[in-house]
């Protein structure tokens, strides 16, 4: 995910502090896509408690 932090937003009649999502890779079959970049060694960081449990 690609992610711009530090930004403004709106949400409903309120301007809000917001982190902006720019950009999802493996919005389909997420799994399979993890299991692909934890085993191409390109995983750069994972909270081992929230991963998918197969994987």
């Amino acid at each position: 995910m690609s992610i711009k932090p530090n930004g403004k937003g709106r949400y409903e009649v309120e301007n809000v502090s917001s982190n902006f999502i720019t950009s999802v890779y493996g919005r389909n079959n997420f799994s399979e896509y993890f299991r692909r970049i934890v085993q191409s060694d390109n995983l750069l960081f994972c909270d081992k408690q929230k991963k998918p449990s197969n994987v």
